[in-house]
């Protein structure tokens, strides 16, 4: 009945500690504040550290813990207490002595890298290379997986799941079809557009769909894995029982209460986490965009609609025409190779302009309803001090809460709000006259006009 249950506890654990540290963690505590686009700790503290910004560099040790958010981080030195991370890139060559809790694209970690206990993880792709390791139970939700050594129990999902290292307990995972299409393509594909835009990724390996082994993979303790077919020879790798539990559709009654709520959960902590780490970045590297875009909608709301609107027929079209003209006449006419440089340019090129229409779509509209939502709310506790971090923080959840309910909140007022911020950043960025330049001209003499007398 809960074919989805590891999956979806690997992700949940994942967001919901990121979320709950977010909320209750950072204003409790004191400790050293970091905010720019290139942070180096080079020096050691003895305190807890807090770190927004683009490229988070540890090469020092942290007696305390660190909570960290930007488009990468990463840890060359030590980390004694647990590590929050929500960005693009995670890279850990060093040692984290209690909890490592991370959400990105990729999770990466070398072969001296080390986590004293637990590790909740929630990526595109989470690579543990041999020689890495976890000493508690490592919890996951991606893409595709690599695993190395873990002492305790692994539990997660992903369509592609590969074992390289020795798991010293259970293993519970849900994986994908063995026939289906790689992983990696996608994540690939998220990593040259995020390259384009300035930031590193650790490399990644080819991970096939399905449950594979590779090394001195094994697995100590009993294995129970859920996938639509079983992956041959995976018993050979395994000390204990070997548990293949078949996924089949649900029931035509439909799922249950407990999965329905599970679901609802997954979705509110997930669209409120991403969005609230797109805000972050945002309000941290692109502010003035930001501002503008929350200026338009506010001052500008009938317009943004209609404009709005437009746009998505816009992008339908020029979808079309881009796959018409590149899969129709350029690829089979031969006019370009399907590996040549022009095509992958075009599909680059394609990638960015979608990536832009998501951004606009799916997460700038929480991001911005909830500055002005959260604003207003932030307003009646205090009137006197603007809090733009606290601010995104309470109006992403409220609105990530609303469009976690199915139907009402994902199609329609998902794609109402939709409209309204597309139609905001295109009104803002599209060029115009500064407001004042006709009557600046007009009052402006004449060279040809005689003096006044």
């Amino acid at each position: 009945m809960f074919a989805n249950r590891n999956y979806w506890r690997g992700v949940v654990l994942a967001g919901l500690m990121l979320a709950l540290a977010l909320l209750f963690v950072a204003p409790v505590f004191a400790g050293d504040s970091y905010e720019g686009e290139t942070i180096i700790i080079d020096e050691d503290t003895d305190d807890d550290v807090y770190a927004f910004g683009q490229e988070i560099v540890v090469d020092a040790t942290i007696n305390g813990d660190l909570i960290a958010f930007g488009s990468s981080l990463t840890i060359n030195g030590t980390v004694t207490g647990d590590v929050i991370f929500a960005g693009a890139a995670l890279t850990l060559n060093g040692t984290v002595g209690d909890d490592l809790r991370a959400a990105g694209a990729v999770l990466y970690l070398g072969e001296d890298a080390s986590v004293g206990d637990d590790f909740n993880a929630g990526a595109g792709a989470l690579e543990m290379v041999p020689g890495s390791s976890v000493g508690g139970d490592l919890f996951f939700g991606a893409g595709q997986a690599v695993i190395g050594d873990v002492a305790g129990r692994v539990a997660g999902g992903g369509e592609g799941v590969r074992i390289v290292g020795t798991v010293g307990g259970n293993a519970d995972l849900e994986v994908g079809d063995p026939n289906s299409t790689s992983p990696t393509f996608m994540v690939q594909m998220q990593q040259y557009w995020m390259q384009a835009q300035g930031v590193e990724f650790p490399p990644i390996s080819d991970v096939p769909p399905g449950l594979t082994f590779a090394g001195d993979g094994h697995v100590e303790g009993d294995l129970r894995y859920t996938a639509s077919q079983s992956s041959q020879g995976v018993q050979d790798f395994v000390g204990g029982t070997t548990d293949f539990v078949q996924q089949v559709a649900e029931e035509e009654a439909g799922p249950s209460a407990a999965m329905l709520g599970v679901r609802f959960l997954g979705r509110f902590v997930g669209l409120g986490l991403v969005a609230l780490v797109f805000g972050v970045l945002l309000q941290a590297l692109a502010p003035k965009f930001l501002d503008g875009a929350l200026d338009t909608l506010k001052t500008r709301p009938l317009p943004s609609l209609g404009v709005g609107f437009l746009g998505y027929l816009v992008y339908f079209a020029l979808v079309l025409v881009f796959v018409v003209l590149l899969f129709v006449a350029l690829i089979p006419l031969g006019v370009i190779g399907v590996g040549g440089p022009i095509a992958r340019g075009l599909l680059l090129f394609g990638a960015g302009f979608q990536t832009f229409f998501g951004l606009s779509t799916r997460w700038l509209p929480i991001i911005l309803f909830g500055l002005l939502l959260g604003g207003a709310l932030y307003g009646l506790v205090n009137k006197e001090r603007k809090a733009p971090f606290w601010s995104l923080v309470i109006g992403v959840f409220l609105i990530a809460f609303v469009l976690a309910i199915p139907i009402v909140g994902r199609l329609v007022v998902g794609g109402v709000l939709s409209l309204f911020a597309l139609g905001a950043v295109i009104l803002y960025l599209w060029p115009r006259k500064q407001a004042g330049e006709p009557a600046a001209a007009a009052d402006a003499p004449s060279l040809d006009a005689p003096p006044a007398v």
